[in-house]
């Protein structure tokens, strides 16, 4: 039970250090910059949803009519979702290159992102291995 403890403050650690880093980024822009930004992603924080949403239907479906395949839906539905998050990513990453924000400001949104979805890969890592020992 000790490790279990350590294991979730540490991914607690690392949450919290990918959000000091994001805050920091945006402490970079200036106030025009911080509003072109959040202009920029209002059209796409409304529609983003919707396919992270159907990720979850094709998951809730596939188990409900293919109880016996739950593996392999499981499978297809992490695979689609880890789609859906690169792509999500390219998208984010090309319209923040097309509105010239400083370098710093997007290394560290680089550097933040990598540590918080490091953090998730080794939550599902950890579920992974300890499966039928908690």
């Amino acid at each position: 039970m000790k490790w279990q403890i350590i294991f979730l403050c540490l991914f607690l650690a690392v949450l919290l250090t990918s959000r000091f880093i994001s805050e920091k980024a945006s402490a970079l822009l200036s106030e025009s910059q911080r509003g072109i930004l959040a202009q920029s992603f209002s059209a796409f924080r409304k529609i983003a949803i919707f396919p992270l949403l159907g990720v979850i239907v094709l998951y809730y479906s596939g188990v409900v009519l293919f109880p016996a395949h739950e593996y392999a839906v499981s499978i297809f539905s992490f695979i689609l979702l880890f789609v859906y998050v690169v792509m999500v990513n390219v998208l984010i990453f090309r319209k923040m290159n097309s509105l010239h924000l400083p370098n710093a400001y997007v290394r560290r949104i680089i550097l933040s992102r990598a540590l918080l979805y490091g953090a998730v890969g080794f939550v599902g890592y950890f579920l992974w291995i300890t499966s039928g020992q908690l």
